[in-house]
């Protein structure tokens, strides 16, 4: 489905405002309204089976280092441009060892080998992204 620049951005200003109130390191899949705790196995399992394709890992991809207390027009920018480009748009929030917080937006994709998944976390300039199969999941 086509969406437009416009559409995105006001897509994404809804989206932010349902983004769950925690502390803890969730993803949101706005989409579906689901909020993701890839701690949980159930929650790994539900990732894989809705962006896995034919049994391939379920990359998540951050495309922002947000360090902010909250989203911002870097965010929203990330947000157009990977909704425009039909990506799986998601918002996340995490903690990185050092203990600097990023609320992001990432996107799933699945039915890439490991070298593209790589070459995604040199693109985005990412710490790490995460590989998750519906027995695991794992940084890269």
């Amino acid at each position: 489905m086509w969406i437009s620049h416009v559409n995105a951005g006001i897509e994404y200003e809804n989206e932010i405002k349902d983004f769950p109130n925690t502390a803890r390191n969730v993803t949101f899949e706005p989409a579906g309204s689901m909020v993701i705790d890839l701690t949980r196995a159930d929650d790994r399992k539900r990732v894989f089976d809705r962006f896995g394709k034919n049994g391939h890992p379920v990359y998540l991809i951050g495309a922002t280092n947000n360090t902010g207390d909250g989203f911002n027009e870097t965010t929203k920018n990330a947000y157009v441009v990977l909704k425009v480009e039909g990506k799986n748009v998601l918002l996340g929030q995490w903690t990185d060892p050092d203990g600097r917080r990023f609320r992001d937006v990432s996107f799933a994709v699945s039915g890439i080998n490991l070298k593209q998944a790589l070459i995604y976390k040199s693109l985005y300039d990412q710490q790490a992204i995460l590989e998750v199969t519906r027995h695991g999941v794992r940084p890269i």
